[in-house]
C-alpha cells in the first residue's frame, strides 16, 4: 500500500489479509461482487457459491447460496446486503440480494437459510448489471432496485418478491443509486450522460453531461448533498445536488477506470478501480480552482482485479475483494482518521488511569476485568 503525494496523511492502514477466500468475477465490467453489513456479515461471490465470512474469524467460510449447476447454475453478477431488523417479516440479522447474468435474482434470509429465487426479466439481454437496496420513502420498508441490460430498472418489494415499478430507458443501465431521502435516483449506463430521475415515479429531472464514455458507477454521500459518477473515460465527477449545472470536481483515475464508488459517513469517497487500485478522497466535494489544493487522497495499491469493496461501520473499516487467481483474497483496512485516533488515545489514557488507580489499591482483579467496563 502506498500513499499518493497529494495526501497529507494516511487515511487507512492495512489491517489483515485472508487468502483463504477466493472471490471471482463473473462479468469483467461488473465489480459489485462483495457486500457487507457488519464485520460478521461479509458476503462475496465465489466459484459456484456465495460465501459468508467474518473479520473476527478470517478463515471462516460458510456457503450460504449454492450457485452450482445442480442448483440451476446461477451466475451471480452483483450483490447487495441489508440488515433485516428493519423489516418485520424477516426475523434475521441480514438479507442478501443477488442478481444474475440471465435476469435471475435470489433473496437469502441468513438466519433461516431460506432462499427465494426467480427472474426479474426473461429477456435475452436481461443481464442484471447492478442491484441496490433502499428504504421506501413512505412506508420505510426495504426495496431492491435492479438494473438490467434490457434498458429497465425494476423495483422489488422484498416482502412479496413482487415488482412494484418498472422504468424503461433509452440505454442499458449499469448502475443506479437512490438518494438517502428516497426522493431522487441517479442512473448511469451505456451512454456518456448520467441521469437524475424522481425515485417514486421515474420521471426524468436532470441530464448530467461531463463524461466521454459509458458510466459504470454512481453513489450518493450519506447526507445526500453530493453525487459521484464514474465512467470508462477514467474520470470521476462529483456533483452538488444544489446545482447540477457542472460538477464541483473531476478527478482522474490512477490505473484504470472506476467500477465502484462508495462514500463513508464522514464524507470520504472510495474510488474502486478495475484493477490494482482503490483511491480514498477525504473531501471530494470541496470546490477549488487550484490543482495544488486537490483534496487529500490516499492510493491503496494492490495486485489483482478488484471484485468489489465494502464500507464497514460508516467507514472505520473497508474490505476489498481481490480476485487474482494467485494472490487474491479479502483485504481489510482500518481508518486512522482524527476521530478514530483521538478516541483510541482517550481510551488508552482512561485505561492507564484505571490500571494505576486499581494497582495502588491492590485490586488486580478489577484490572483484569477492565475490558468489560
Amino acid at each position: 500500500m502506498s500513499t499518493s503525494s497529494l495526501a497529507a496523511e494516511t487515511l487507512y492502514r492495512f489491517r489483515s489479509f485472508a487468502p483463504t477466500h477466493r472471490p471471482v468475477i463473473n462479468h469483467y465490467q461488473l465489480r459489485n461482487s462483495l457486500a457487507a453489513t457488519s464485520r460478521n456479515d461479509i458476503f462475496y461471490v465465489a466459484d459456484q457459491s456465495v460465501v459468508r465470512t467474518s473479520l473476527a474469524s478470517p478463515n471462516y467460510v460458510e456457503h450460504v447460496l449454492d450457485t452450482s449447476h445442480a442448483n440451476g447454475d446461477l451466475k451471480v453478477s452483483c450483490l447487495s446486503a441489508l440488515p433485516a431488523s428493519l423489516f418485520p417479516s424477516y426475523q434475521s440479522n441480514t438479507l442478501l440480494v443477488a442478481g444474475g447474468l440471465n435476469g435471475e435474482y435470489a433473496i437469502l434470509n441468513t438466519t433461516t437459510s431460506v432462499t427465494q429465487q426467480g427472474h426479474v426479466t426473461h429477456a435475452d439481454d436481461g443481464l442484471v448489471t447492478h442491484v441496490h437496496d433502499f428504504l421506501d420513502r413512505h412506508s420505510g420498508l426495504p426495496r431492491a432496485a435492479f438494473c438490467s441490460n434490457d434498458n429497465r430498472l425494476r423495483v422489488m418489494d422484498l416482502a412479496t418478491q413482487s415488482i412494484t415499478a418498472s422504468y424503461y430507458y433509452e440505454d442499458a443501465l449499469n448502475c443506479a443509486a437512490t438518494s438517502p431521502d428516497g426522493r431522487l435516483r441517479a442512473l448511469v449506463g451505456d451512454t456518456n450522460d448520467a441521469l437524475i430521475s424522481a425515485a417514486e415515479d421515474g420521471q426524468f429531472l436532470v441530464t448530467l453531461r461531463q463524461h466521454a464514455d459509458f458510466g459504470f458507477a454512481c453513489a450518493w454521500s450519506r447526507e445526500g448533498r453530493y453525487l459521484a459518477t464514474a465512467s470508462q473515460d477514467c474520470t470521476v465527477a462529483v456533483w452538488d445536488a444544489r446545482n447540477w449545472t457542472r460538477p464541483v470536481r473531476v478527478m482522474d483515475n490512477v490505473v484504470a477506470c472506476a467500477r465502484s464508488l462508495q462514500f463513508t459517513d464522514a464524507g470520504a469517497l472510495l474510488v474502486v478501480e478495475n484493477d490494482d487500485m482503490v483511491s480514498v478522497y477525504r473531501d471530494p466535494g470541496r470546490a477549488t480552482s487550484s490543482p495544488s489544493s486537490m483534496p487529500e487522497r490516499q492510493d491503496i495499491e494492490l495486485f489483482g482485479a478488484i471484485a468489489g469493496c465494502a464500507v464497514l461501520d460508516g467507514g472505520n473499516e473497508i474490505i476489498v475483494a481481490n480476485a487474482d487467481a494467485s494472490v487474491g483474497g479479502l483485504m481489510a483496512y482500518e481508518s486512522i482518521g482524527e476521530r478514530a485516533a483521538s478516541a483510541s488515545s482517550a481510551a488508552d489514557a482512561l485505561g492507564d488511569r484505571r490500571w494505576d488507580r486499581d494497582w495502588r489499591r491492590g485490586a488486580l482483579g478489577r484490572c483484569l476485568d477492565m475490558s468489560f467496563l
